[in-house]
């Protein structure tokens, strides 16, 4: 209780919980970067964010990460998106434009 007899609400989880969870994924993250070769790899706590050229590449990597991790006895949630990001596009200068005509109303 502070001062005035209010109640307050208390923070969910402990202060060191992100630093002891960023430290102990540490070997993980040194496998991936160095062993996989992983070009992008990212990861805050709990959220890891990986990046490859092909879809076998990416499924490589998300194994190789499932046993390191097992290895360490990390529980993984299994929610897992393996989804293409678009790096070319379409060439938009060869396309036609047509101007909207408007047709006039016919009475009947």
């Amino acid at each position: 209780m502070n001062i005035k007899g209010q109640k307050r609400g208390l923070p969910i989880g402990a202060n060191t919980s992100q630093p002891l969870g960023n430290f102990a994924s540490s070997p993980v993250d040194h496998y991936m970067k160095e062993k996989v070769r992983c070009k992008c790899y990212l990861r805050n706590c709990d959220d890891v964010l990986g990046l490859a050229r092909t879809k076998g590449e990416a499924w490589n990597q998300l194994n190789e990460y499932y046993k390191k991790c097992e290895e360490y006895g990390f529980v993984i949630k299994s929610d897992v998106i393996v989804a293409p990001i678009a790096t070319r596009r379409r060439d938009v200068t060869n396309k036609k434009k047509r101007k909207r005509q408007r047709g006039r109303r016919k009475i009947h």
